[in-house]
């Protein structure tokens, strides 16, 4: 195995089994299923902060907006 695949193998290892929770989710199979999954994250840890509201469609399209805006690229 060479050095680069030693690398890439721990760096899967660390996003799937340990330090972060990453795990596959074959029930999340589009965007918008994604971006679901995102707002119900959100809406579970924020909740105390939140005091029990959730987030309305116009609020989390601002986080979609300002997701968006952090994480552009210039090469699409």
């Amino acid at each position: 195995m060479t050095h680069e695949a030693q690398i890439e193998n721990a760096f899967i290892d660390i996003l799937t089994k340990r330090e972060n929770q990453w795990a596959y989710r074959d029930d999340i199979k589009s965007e918008a299923a994604l971006w679901e999954n995102l707002r119900r994250h959100i809406n579970r840890i924020n909740i105390a902060q939140l005091d029990g509201m959730i987030l309305t469609d116009s609020e989390f399209k601002q986080v979609k907006n300002e997701f968006r805006r952090l994480t552009q690229t210039p090469f699409l």
